[in-house]
C-alpha cells in the first residue's frame, strides 16, 4: 500500500507535461481535468511560439532598413570627423610652407641681414604654436636636405632627388605645392606624407621647402574615429593614390584597387557621397566619401556589406532565439507551477501544524507560569512572614546580634524574589492575553504620591530630586489602580535606579490635541544608546549586559508596561542620549479619562 501511495504521488507531481509526454496517458484513463490542462497547455505553446516566430519576422522585415540606415549614419558620421581633421591637418602644413616661401622670397629681395639660423627659429617658433606634429625640411638646389626639423639641427647631408615629389616639381613653376605619397623617412624611418612646395628664387639656395606629416600621428588620432562597426578610414589623391589607411592591413584595404580608388576619388565631391562597389575578391563594399575643399585629396571610410549583414542577422537571431527560450521556459514554467503549487500546500499544511505546536507549547508554558502563582508564593510568604516575626523578635530575642542582621538579610532577600517571580508571573498572564480592563476611577496625582512613597528609600539613597509639573485640572483616569501603579512604579524605578547621583526626575502631564492625556517622566540618568530603545520593550532586555551585574532586575518591567498600557489602547516610548538622561512618554487614550469630571 506504502509503495502505491508514493507512486502516485510521483504521478502526481509529474503531471501533466513529462508523464504525458511519456504515454502517460494511455497508462490509465486520463480525467476530464488532465484532458483539459494537456489541451490548454499545448494551445498556450502554440499561440507563444506563433506569436514569438510573427515578431521575429516582423523585425526582420522591419530592421533590415533600420540596420542599412544605422550603417550609413556611421559612415557618414566618422567620414565627417575625418574630412575636418585632415582638411585642419594638411592646411597647417599648407600655411606653414607659404609663410616660409614668402619669408625666404621677403629677406632675398631686400636689405635685410638674416641669415639661415634666423630660419630655423622661424621654423621653431611655427611648430611650437601648432598642435600638429608636422616636420619642415629645407631643401637646396642640390636636391639635398640642408635642414631637417625638429629631428635635427645640424646640417645633413641627405640626397632625396629621387623622390616622386621633386621629381614632379622639378619643372614646375615656383609656389607649385605636390602632395607626395607615403615614403619611408630616410632620416628616422618611419612612414611619413610630404608636401612640398617649389620655392621662390632665394639669397638662401633653397629650392623646397617640405611638410612631413606622421603617418603614425595620423593613425594613433583616428583610432578612436573608427566605428564598433569592421571598418576602413583612408585618404585618396586625385589620382587614385592611397595616402593612408586605418587599419593598414585588412580584407577592405585589399579590395581597394586602383579601379576602385579612382572611381572614388572621381566620384567624391565637397559632400559626402555613397557608393557600393562589387567585388571579385571578397563582399561587396559600402564607401563614404568626400572631396577636401582646399587640398586634391579624398577622404573616404569603407564598410563591408558583410558587417551590415551580420548587423542584421544578430538583430533577427536575437527575437528567434527569444522565442525559442520563452518557448521552452513556458513549458518549463508550467511544470514548475503545477509542482510548486504541490509543495506550497504541503509545505503550508506542516507550517501550520509546527504553528500550532509552537502556540500550543508556548500556551503550555504561559498556563504553567501562571498556575505556577500559587506554589511559588505561598512557600515565599511563608519565608517572609516568619523572617518578619524572628527580625522583630516577637517570640522573644534571638541572642546573637548578628542573627538580626541575618533576618533582615533573609527577609530584604524574600521580598526581592517575590517582586520578580510576581513580576515574570505577571508577565507570563499577559502574555496569554488575560489582561482585565480596569475601570475604576484614580486620580494621576494620588497614584504618583503612592508610587513615590514606596520608592522613598531608594530616592533618597539615589539623593533624586523629584520635580512635579502637573495641571490642576487633569481629568481622572479609568484603568485598573494596579497597572496604573505598576506603570508609574516601573517608570520611576526605572528613572531612579538609572540616575546619577545626585541626580534629578521631572514628572509632566499634559493635555493633547486629541483629548490624549501625555505623561512625561525625564531624568538626568546615564542614558540608553539609541540602537537598544526598541529592544529594552521586549521581556528579558536590558541596557547592556553589564548593567546586570551593576543594577537589580531581570528586564521585563518596560515589557510589563508596554502590554498594559497597549491593552488600554494607549502607547510608550523612551527618547534618550548617553550620559544625557532618558525620557519616558506615556499616553492614554481619551477613553481611559473621565472628560466630563475635568
Amino acid at each position: 500500500m506504502a509503495g502505491k501511495i508514493s507512486t502516485d504521488r510521483k504521478q502526481n507531481e509529474a503531471f501533466p507535461f513529462f508523464l504525458w509526454a511519456k504515454g502517460y496517458a494511455a497508462t490509465r484513463p486520463a480525467s476530464r481535468f488532465e484532458i483539459s490542462g494537456i489541451r490548454l497547455a499545448i494551445a498556450f505553446t502554440a499561440f507563444v511560439l506563433l506569436i514569438m516566430w510573427l515578431s521575429v519576422a516582423s523585425f526582420a522585415i522591419r530592421d533590415w532598413s533600420s540596420v542599412r540606415a544605422e550603417a550609413d549614419h556611421d559612415l557618414t558620421g566618422t567620414e565627417s570627423v575625418l574630412q575636418a581633421h585632415i582638411e585642419r591637418t594638411y592646411s597647417a602644413a599648407r600655411n606653414m610652407l607659404a609663410l616660409i616661401d614668402d619669408w625666404l622670397a621677403t629677406r632675398s629681395s631686400s636689405a635685410s641681414d638674416e641669415t639661415l639660423p634666423d630660419l630655423l627659429q622661424l621654423i621653431k617658433t611655427l611648430q611650437s604654436h601648432d598642435d600638429q606634429p608636422i616636420s619642415i625640411r629645407l631643401i637646396d638646389e642640390n636636391d639635398k636636405v640642408i635642414r631637417s626639423l625638429p629631428e635635427r639641427d645640424g646640417p645633413t647631408a641627405i640626397y632625396v632627388g629621387d623622390r616622386d615629389y621633386i621629381l614632379a616639381l622639378q619643372n614646375a613653376p615656383v609656389g607649385t605645392v605636390y602632395v607626395g605619397s607615403p615614403i619611408a623617412s630616410r632620416i628616422d624611418g618611419r612612414t611619413v606624407l610630404p608636401i612640398v612646395i617649389r620655392a621662390q628664387t632665394n639669397k638662401f639656395g633653397i629650392k623646397y621647402v617640405s611638410a612631413v606629416i606622421q603617418q603614425a600621428f595620423l593613425a594613433e588620432a583616428y583610432d578612436k574615429l573608427l566605428t564598433a562597426a569592421i571598418a576602413t578610414i583612408g585618404v585618396i589623391r586625385a589620382d587614385g593614390t592611397i595616402l593612408f589607411t586605418l587599419p593598414e592591413a585588412s580584407q577592405i584595404r585589399d579590395q581597394l584597387t586602383s579601379q576602385v580608388t579612382s572611381a572614388i576619388a572621381m566620384a567624391s565631391t565637397i559632400s559626402t557621397t555613397m557608393r557600393r562597389f562589387s567585388s571579385t575578391n571578397g563582399p561587396a563594399i559600402t564607401v563614404a566619401s568626400a572631396k577636401l575643399a582646399s587640398e586634391p585629396l579624398t577622404v573616404f571610410v569603407a564598410m563591408s556589406e558583410t558587417e551590415i549583414w551580420q548587423r542584421w542577422l544578430l538583430l533577427v537571431m536575437l527575437p528567434g532565439l527569444f522565442a525559442v527560450i520563452a518557448s521552452a521556459a513556458v513549458l518549463a514554467f508550467a511544470h514548475w507551477l503545477i509542482r510548486l503549487m504541490q509543495n506550497s500546500a504541503r509545505e503550508s499544511e506542516r507550517l501550520a501544524a509546527a504553528l500550532a505546536e509552537a502556540q500550543a507549547a508556548n500556551q503550555s508554558k504561559q498556563q504553567f507560569l501562571a498556575n505556577m502563582s500559587h506554589e511559588l508564593r505561598t512557600p515565599l510568604n511563608a519565608i517572609i512572614g516568619f523572617s518578619e516575626l524572628m527580625a522583630a523578635e516577637k517570640m522573644g530575642p534571638l541572642g546573637n546580634a548578628n542573627y538580626r542582621h541575618y533576618m533582615r538579610d533573609i527577609l530584604d532577600a524574600g521580598r526581592h524574589l517575590l517582586s520578580i517571580i510576581s513580576e515574570i508571573l505577571d508577565t507570563a498572564k499577559m502574555n496569554t492575553g488575560k489582561i482585565e480592563i480596569g475601570h475604576s476611577l484614580i486620580s494621576l496625582a494620588q497614584a504618583l504620591a503612592e508610587c513615590e512613597a514606596v520608592l522613598q528609600p531608594r530616592i533618597a539613597a539615589q539623593q533624586v530630586i523629584l520635580t512635579h509639573d502637573l495641571p490642576a485640572a487633569l481629568p481622572e483616569l479609568r484603568m485598573d489602580r494596579g497597572h496604573l501603579k505598576r506603570i508609574l512604579l516601573n517608570l520611576l524605578g526605572n528613572a531612579v535606579k538609572f540616575n546619577t547621583r545626585p541626580g534629578r526626575v521631572g514628572i509632566t502631564a499634559k493635555m493633547n490635541g486629541d483629548g490624549a492625556l501625555q505623561l512625561i517622566i525625564s531624568d538626568t540618568g546615564i542614558g540608553i544608546p539609541a540602537g537598544r530603545l526598541d529592544n529594552l520593550f521586549r521581556p528579558f532586555s536590558q541596557v547592556e549586559d553589564s548593567l546586570s551585574r551593576n543594577y537589580d532586575g531581570v528586564g521585563i518591567g518596560l515589557a510589563n508596561t508596554r502590554m498594559i498600557i497597549e491593552a488600554y489602547g494607549g502607547s510608550v516610548w523612551l527618547e534618550s542620549e548617553v550620559d544625557r538622561g532618558t525620557v519616558a512618554h506615556v499616553i492614554f487614550p481619551a477613553k481611559c479619562l473621565d472628560i466630563g469630571q475635568s
